[in-house]
């Protein structure tokens, strides 16, 4: 538990935000966690943190 709560304050301080929430869900042999940082942003993730999803100005989910 440690190290998760060492990885989430260094992301914090990384990107310049403060996690408002965050849920910790198990997902068979690994977790799920769903963090808001801000109500207006929604920020999915792939499982290792590098590969974001985002909707472009015509409304379509793209990996960035």
């Amino acid at each position: 538990m440690r190290e998760l709560y060492d990885l989430m304050e260094a992301w914090q301080i990384l990107n310049h935000k403060r996690l408002l929430s965050l849920n910790v869900q198990r997902d068979g042999d690994t977790f799920c966690c769903i963090a808001l940082t801000n109500p207006s942003e929604v920020v999915i993730t792939s499982s290792n943190g590098r590969y974001h999803a985002d909707v472009n100005d015509r409304g379509q989910l793209c990996v960035l």
